[in-house]
């Protein structure tokens, strides 16, 4: 199954020749889940990773990297590896996640 989704453009919609442009949005999406905040989604109020509370405590680890596998799943994501590594300022999604 293929998604597709209102496009963003660094949080905000992609607007071209005067309409909302449609694409692809798997990577839009778990990028949502990542960033996003458990009760950030009214309809799915248990989703999201809330990667600014593994940044500002001690690190990203198993805990991290075990919860944005579970919160793929969730989202209909098929997952085999998921994780989330920190060089330097730069964060590293590394993840098979297929949508089912």
């Amino acid at each position: 199954m293929v998604a597709q989704d209102l496009i963003q453009d660094n949080g905000d919609l992609l607007i071209q020749n005067g309409d909302f442009v449609i694409g692809l949005s798997d990577e839009q999406h778990v990028a949502d889940i990542i960033y996003s905040s458990p009760n950030w989604w009214k309809e799915f109020p248990q989703v999201g990773v809330n990667i600014q509370m593994y940044l500002s405590g001690s690190g990203i680890g198993d805990e991290l990297n075990r919860n944005l596998k579970l919160q793929l799943i969730a989202d209909g994501y098929t997952v085999g590896k998921a994780s989330i590594t920190q060089l330097n300022e730069e964060l590293i999604l590394d993840t098979d996640a297929k949508r089912i």
